[in-house]
Formats: structure tokens, sequence, C-alpha cells
């Protein structure tokens, strides 16, 4: 959370509040995120016969809300608002180059998650493809409706279905330790759910009219 009020500070600093997401008026295009709630279900249908429910506490569950929105929030504002809006504010001159800011923040974000570095080969590779394919939509659908909450608040419901594998064992979430590693089939099942986000961004991007982009790019001075 202190990280997240140093990115807004450092988002106001370099003038990109409005390419960030944070004009006052009304969400464009709201029915756009629709789509990525598809990885919601599919992620919640995942686990339930294997997470004890009974075992999880309420404290247990104060730390995973808390712990996902500040995360989703962080991540946001770091990565889309801030580091994505810059490069947009730097480089962004025509559609190419717009659409290559989106990519460079999102693989920046997707290598972001290699920080700990502990889930084997086929984990790790499976977290940055993952990480890279929803950051692509998350920061697509940010140009689109120039709003960063409802990233966050997709951002924090995507995340809760993939954090619930810490209550598989009866293992506190406050003192759980240890590494899960993903095997090839669960690498490929990662891909095959998340690819239709990087190509429903990517479609949306090359969509984009002369005077969209136009208006993206003359938003950031």
């Amino acid at each position: 959370m202190i990280f997240g009020v140093i990115t807004i500070k450092l988002i106001s600093f370099f003038n990109v509040k409005k390419l960030g997401g944070f004009n006052i008026n009304k969400v464009k295009h709201w029915e756009l995120f629709i789509f990525p709630l598809y990885i919601i279900v599919i992620g919640e249908l995942l686990y339930p016969s294997y997470v004890l429910f009974s075992k999880i506490s309420v404290l247990n569950w104060i730390v995973l809300i808390f712990w996902v929105f500040s995360i989703a929030l962080l991540e946001e504002l770091m990565f889309r608002s801030l580091l994505q809006s810059v490069l947009i504010k730097k480089i962004a001159k025509n559609k190419k180059s717009l659409i290559l800011c989106v990519l460079a923040s999102s693989i920046i974000f997707g290598l972001s998650h290699l920080i700990k570095y502990n889930q084997g080969y086929y984990g790790e590779m499976a977290q940055v493809l993952y990480s890279f394919f929803i950051g692509f939509l998350m920061g697509t659908l940010l140009l689109l409706t120039r709003k960063i909450w409802p990233s966050i608040l997709i951002h924090f419901l995507i995340n809760i279905p993939s954090v619930l594998e810490i209550f598989v064992t009866e293992k506190s979430l406050l003192t759980k330790n240890g590494s899960n590693y993903t095997d090839v089939n669960d690498f490929i099942y990662l891909v095959v759910l998340t690819l239709p986000c990087f190509i429903y961004g990517m479609y949306f991007l090359i969509k984009l009219s002369q005077k969209e982009v136009n208006e993206l790019i003359s938003t950031s001075y």
C-alpha cells in the first residue's frame, strides 16, 4: 500500500493522470470488462473440491483479501497507470509505437513475476506468460476505457482463485512454507486459458482508428 501511494505520486509527477485512468469522466466501453471474467469463472471451478474451506479462519480470509487487493492495486498502478503511460508519453507517435508501449509494459510485468523463481521451469514460464497475457489485456482496457479502477477490480477477482491453492492443505495462510511446481500439462493449460486475453487485447488495439490513436497520444501531453 505504501508503494501504491509512492506510485500515485510518480503518476502525478510525470503528469500521466488522464492517460493512467484517473480522469473523472464515466467509464467508456465498460462492456469490454465482461470478457476477462471467464478466467474468474474457470478459476473458481478448479479448486472447490480441493480447498478445505472449513479450515480457513476469519483472520486468514482477511489476510487473503487484503493481500490480493493490495497486489492488484499496486500492479495496476505501477505497470499500467505509471509505466505504460510514461512509455506512451515518451515514445508513442503512431498506432504501431502505441502497441509497442503496451507490449513493453506487459513484458516487464510478466518478467517481474520471476522474482522468487521457486516454482520450477514450467511454473515460472507459465507465470510469466499468464501475467503477460493478462497484463496486455489490462493495458488495452485502460486505453479503451480511460479508467484504472475497473482493471484493479478485475485483477483482484482474477487473482483470488489463483491463490486458493494456498488452502489445499491444512496449513495456514500465515504459516505456509514450501513451493508449488507446475508440470508441462499445467503449463499448457494456463497458456491456453489466458492466450485469449492477449488476442482480445491485440484485436482492439489494431482496430483503433487514427482519430482514437491521435486522441490517446495527445492525452499524454
